[in-house]
């Protein structure tokens, strides 16, 4: 039975020995001694073994793939004990069985596994060790290989501080982290089982963070100088052991980098060349990590003074506007920074001093050079220069040369500087290219009416008066006369004078340059000698003598210029004089004239005056002579002559009358004739007094020729006396008178007789006097209106029959004057009740607002809404004005009624938005007891006022007769504006008259403050703004359009008016505004036709700016005053369908026209 037993236990022992080492029942007590139920289980985590020499088999997450991996050694073969003691022991179970119990022991330095099997300690390393560091993060994982997790933990130690992350399960992985970039790290790993650290087992590896990228370049402050050089950087952050620096030269290709070490931030390198560029990388490296690396794109060296051009050379054969170059290259073309600096140094003539004429850069890879453009025959100096970006070689390439000649370019500036009569001052500057050396100049000068050899006058180059060759030829007025002339050594003007010309005479003047290729072009001047002293007119001669006129005839010298030639006629009877005009100034001098509005059968002397616009001359007076006999005058005070008698039948009847005034006798009146209307009566004729010698003495001679007499029936008979001037069969118009010879009984008596006379003589007065007074009372109405007709009211259809345009030849406008004024205005009457049909209208919707009618004037001027200008600022935007085109601009007026107290502000608004830089105010502020126009300005000067946001102050003023000239400051948010005011002061509103001529000597005071530099609108205005305002608009556009036309152009006033309205409403209001329109275009017209005779006579045009002084002034004398009906009457029309309805006015005023 012990026997049995015994083999059992050991059969039992050795079952145990061959147990499975994943039993659950397997127990480690320790770890040299454990049971058959005591043994450990193989870790599941450790899958593989890492090799510590191929870092790159570790396996890592992706967040870690640029990270560098450490493992330590592969695990080494397991060393097993073969003597392993084993001690067996018995143990009685509660139910009294009884079990043995097998006990296992390692020996030293070994430690117990799985399988009763024993390891060394060595053995237990950790394995698969992988570190993976970032610039603050460190991640170590490692394994183990017979030991299980949870049997076995680790201990570890490193030399840094930080947050630690350990899995306690596994005891496999490890993360620390640390704000030092680039810090070395130890770590150490000491596997611990049962509490008992197994030093032999320890492993130890050692890595580092990875550096931070080195810093930012620092350039020094004199740059990278040659051959040696300091590079210094910005350091990294953290720690580094070293920096690795490399540097390749970028020019030549194909050149190895070099590589430079360095434990501090700054590294000197060597072999660097001037001018050079070099790409540049810097890498910081901390242990065997280095960080990411700076890359500097290009550094580039200093350069240093480069060295002069060598061996320039010009090259043959320098043309007249181009010369070639040739430069030997540099050696080192491929890398060199430098380049040349040509800079071309010319002079025309040689007076002058040198200027640069171009700088032109080239590349040191151009061998060859052109340099074009240049002028020919000029002096140059050509300089090059080495250069590079910091410096210039001191030294250059310089040499001189002359380009070839052409022929000279024009003279400059032809002019004349002096003249009178007789002579000129040419003078001429030299050409601004003479393509060479001048030798000479040719001044040739002729007339340009007259045939008459050419004066050719020589000036040498040297300009030596003494040797030019002056060409004595034949002058204009017979005589003989040298020609000279006055200069300077190479003065840039040159001048002839040259005499013995005719007065007021056009002369071409050429001047040619020569030099030694040939002569320049020819360049040509007008000029006009002055006006001379007329000559006397002589041999006065009186013909063709009528009653009315005469002609005088006389001898005249050779012309001085423009005549005026006027007769001074004498009445030889009265003793008085007077001077008649001939014609108007004529080039041609003129010998005869017609002296008109001479009385018949009269006595007159004649003296012929020539002026000139120097000074005059009278001839001596003529014979006296007598005109012509006309028709005789009428008698005078012709009336019924009574002689009564004693009786009736002894009344003779007949009449009485004087003979015709002196002047009105128009000749040596023979005798009266006497008809009556009495059957059977025959003409009776009644000498006269009158002879040759008395003919001409004032006298009143009355006659009587008594010839009827009473009878027995009542006689009522006219007679009539003439004038007779028997000699030339002249008869005088018939003066009538009517006879009533009463019934006549016998002893009637002549008292009686005269009773019924006067009885019959009071009736005939009655009766006229009642006619005159019903004729009185039917026109009175119409007198008491202004002549004017209402517009005539047609259909749509009818108005289509209406001309809108109605054309006319400027040059004809004197004509279309008189023909509206013929027939007591007929045709104007016509016309401007067509102009009123044909108006359109516009809305006016703004200005109907009930916010804005307090802002209008007169309720029935209102601007339209297509047109009105409009205020800024965001508030209401209306004020009463429009926009107006003139001649240039579509904008270039503004039409606006005179401001209202309330409106002052929205004025100068308007003034300062707009940019208005001159203002017209056509009327008084008060007119009468009517306020017109509100005072929107300050009264005295440099007094200020505030309207609104703009400060007003009057800087200036100067009154004149028929207008005030002010000037004004405005300011606004510190900015200024000067505004100029022309208040002109001689049109009112009713019953005023404007003379044209004062009228546009104003309109051109004020256009000659219009300038081209001005942006703004011109702001018109008078009361309401348009009648006053509408004409001076529409006679401003006539001057420019006559000013720009010649009269044989059309213009259109009745077209142009209407457009005038299109803009704003009842533009030009009254007829006689209409009229005046045309009366001004008149004298404009007559003003342009002097300008145009002028002309055509070969003076010389005026300047623009001459223009308005010298033709549009009222001073000057040979312009005819308008005559005194061309003056404009202003009247009312109280016609409610058009522009000249009577408007409501704000507060009460009648509308302005």
């Amino acid at each position: 039975m012990k026997r049995y037993v015994l083999v059992c236990c050991i059969l039992k022992a050795f079952s145990v020995l061959c147990q499975d080492p994943t039993s659950d029942n397997v127990t480690l007590p320790s770890s040299s001694l454990f049971t058959s139920q005591e043994l450990p289980q193989t870790p599941e985590s450790i899958t593989q073994p890492i090799s510590t020499t191929t870092p790159s088999s570790t396996t890592l997450s992706p967040s870690m793939t640029d990270l560098p991996n450490t493992s330590m050694g592969s695990t080494p073969e397991v060393t097993l004990d073969t003597q392993v003691q084993c001690n067996y022991t018995f143990k009685s179970s509660p139910d009294n069985q009884t079990s043995k119990e097998t006990v296992c022991v390692c020996p030293d330095a070994f430690i117990s596994t799985r399988n009763l099997t024993c390891v060394k300690e060595t053995d237990l390393a950790p394995t698969n060790i992988t570190l993976a560091a970032t610039k603050t993060q460190l991640n170590v994982t490692w394994a183990y290989k017979y030991l299980s997790p949870g049997k076995i933990h680790s201990n570890l130690i490193t030399n840094i501080s930080g947050n630690t992350s350990m899995d306690d399960t596994n005891l496999t992985f490890l993360s620390r982290s640390s704000s030092v970039p680039g810090q070395r790290i130890s770590i150490t790993i000491t596997p611990v089982l049962n509490g008992e650290p197994i030093t032999l087992s320890a492993a130890s590896v050692f890595t580092a963070f990875k550096p931070a990228m080195p810093g930012t370049l620092i350039i020094p402050v004199g740059g990278y100088n040659t051959p040696n050089a300091t590079i210094l950087w910005n350091k990294s952050d953290g720690h580094v052991d070293e920096y690795q620096i490399h540097m390749t030269p970028l020019c030549p290709t194909g050149v190895s980098t070099e590589k430079f070490l360095s434990n501090i931030a700054n590294v000197s390198v060597t072999g660097l060349k001037h001018g050079r560029k070099y790409r540049l990388s810097i890498t910081a490296v901390s242990g065997n990590v280095t960080s990411d690396t700076r890359n500097i794109t290009s550094i580039t060296t200093n350069d240093i003074v480069p060295d002069p051009p060598k061996n320039v050379t010009i090259l043959p054969s320098i043309q007249t506007t181009s010369v070639r170059l040739a430069i030997e290259p540099d050696s080192d073309v491929e890398c060199s920074t430098i380049y040349y600096e040509a800079t071309v140094l010319f002079r025309i003539y040689d007076d002058e001093e040198f200027e640069v004429y171009l700088k032109r850069n080239i590349s040191v890879k151009q061998t060859n050079l052109t340099i074009d453009n240049l002028v020919p025959g000029a002096m140059y100096i050509l300089k090059i220069f080495t250069k590079n970006r910091d410096f210039t070689s001191e030294d250059n390439f310089t040499t001189m040369f002359r380009t070839a000649e052409s022929a000279p370019g024009n003279i400059q500036n032809i002019r004349t500087v002096n003249k009178n009569e007789s002579s000129v001052h040419v003078r001429f500057d030299r050409p601004s290219k003479p393509n060479g050396e001048i030798t000479g100049y040719v001044l040739r000068i002729s007339s340009t009416s007259q045939r008459s050899q050419a004066i050719v006058m020589n000036l040498t180059a040297d300009f030596d008066c003494s040797r030019v060759q002056s060409l004595q030829i034949q002058g204009h007025n017979g005589t003989y006369e040298d020609r000279s002339c006055t200069t300077v050594y190479y003065d840039a003007s040159l001048e002839f004078v040259v005499r013995g010309l005719l007065p007021f005479t056009e002369y071409m003047l050429t001047v040619r340059a020569h030099n030694n290729v040939g002569a320049g072009p020819q360049r040509s001047e007008n000029v006009t000698t002055n006006i001379g002293e007329p000559h006397t007119p002589d041999k006065v001669n009186i013909s063709n003598i009528g009653s009315n006129e005469v002609t005088v005839s006389w001898a005249y010298g050779r012309r001085t210029g423009p005549t005026n030639f006027s007769l001074y006629i004498t009445d030889e009877i009265l003793s008085r004089s007077e001077i008649q005009t001939c014609s108007e100034a004529q080039l041609l001098p003129s010998t005869s004239c017609k002296a008109s509005q001479l009385k018949a059968y009269w006595k007159y002397s004649f003296v012929v005056i020539a002026k000139t616009a120097v000074s005059s001359a009278w001839s001596s007076s003529s014979e006296t002579i007598t005109t012509s006999p006309s028709r005789p005058g009428s008698v005078r005070n012709l009336a019924v002559e009574k002689q009564s008698g004693d009786d009736c039948t002894e009344d003779v009847y007949g009449v009485k009358w004087t003979e015709p005034q002196r002047k009105e006798r128009h000749g040596l009146i023979s005798k009266y004739v006497i008809k009556s209307s009495l059957p059977n009566h025959h003409h009776m004729s009644k000498p006269t007094s009158t002879t040759i010698s008395n003919v001409y003495e004032d006298t009143e001679t009355q006659y009587t020729v008594l010839f009827a007499k009473a009878g027995s029936t009542r006689k009522i008979f006219t007679v009539s006396v003439m004038s007779i001037i028997a000699d030339h069969k002249l008869k005088s118009d018939k003066r009538t008178v009517t006879i009533q010879i009463p019934m006549c009984s016998p002893g009637m008596s002549g008292a009686v007789t005269a009773g019924v006379i006067i009885l019959v003589l009071t009736c005939i007065i009655v009766i006229t006097t009642l006619l005159g007074l019903l004729y009185k009372w039917n026109m009175y109405p119409c007198l008491g209106q202004s002549r004017t007709i209402s517009p005539r009211r047609v259909t749509s259809g009818a108005s289509r029959h209406i001309r809108k345009k109605r054309p006319f030849i400027l040059r004809n406008v004197k004509q279309l004057v008189d023909r509206m004024k013929n027939d007591s205005g007929r045709l104007l009457l016509l016309e401007w009740s067509d102009l009123n049909l044909l108006t359109e209208r516009y809305p006016t919707d703004i200005a109907t607002l009930p916010i804005n009618t307090p802002k209008n004037r007169y309720n029935n001027i209102l601007p339209y809404d297509r047109s009105r200008v409009k205020l800024c600022g965001g508030g209401n935007d209306y004020i009463n004005a429009n926009y107006i085109p003139g001649f240039k601009f579509e904008r270039e007026y503004i039409a606006c009624q005179g401001p209202l107290p309330g409106t002052i502000e929205d004025f100068w608004q308007m003034v300062w938005e707009q940019d208005v830089p001159l203002i017209v105010m056509l009327t008084r502020c008060k007119e009468g007891n009517t306020v017109k126009c509100e005072q929107y300005w300050p009264e005295n000067l440099h007094e200020s006022e505030t309207y609104g946001a703009v400060e007003v102050t009057r800087t200036a003023v100067e009154p004149n007769d028929e207008y005030v000239y002010s000037e004004f400051t405005i300011a606004s948010a510190d900015h200024e504006k000067t505004i100029k005011h022309f208040h002109f002061l001689e049109w009112p509103d009713f019953g005023a008259e404007v003379d044209c001529n004062v009228f546009l000597d104003f309109l051109f005071k004020v256009k000659g403050e219009i300038h081209d530099d001005l942006i703004g609108p011109i702001v018109v205005h008078c009361s309401a703004g348009v009648g006053r305002t509408g004409t001076y608009l529409a006679i401003e556009y006539l001057t420019e359009f006559v000013r720009t036309h010649n009269l044989s152009n059309e213009f259109d006033i009745f077209q142009y008016v209407l457009k005038l309205r299109q803009h704003r409403n009842c533009m030009v209001q009254a007829k006689e505004q209409y009229l005046f329109i045309h009366e001004c275009l008149r004298e404009l017209v007559n003003r342009q036709t002097t300008v145009e005779n002028l002309s055509n006579d070969g003076l010389q045009m005026p300047s623009e700016e001459e223009y308005s002084e010298q033709l549009f002034g009222a001073s000057n004398g040979s312009i005819e005053m308008c005559n005194p009906e061309d003056k404009l009457m202003i009247e009312e029309d109280n016609d409610s369908d058009n522009c000249h309805a009577v408007g409501h006015e704000n507060p009460s005023m009648t509308t302005e026209l």
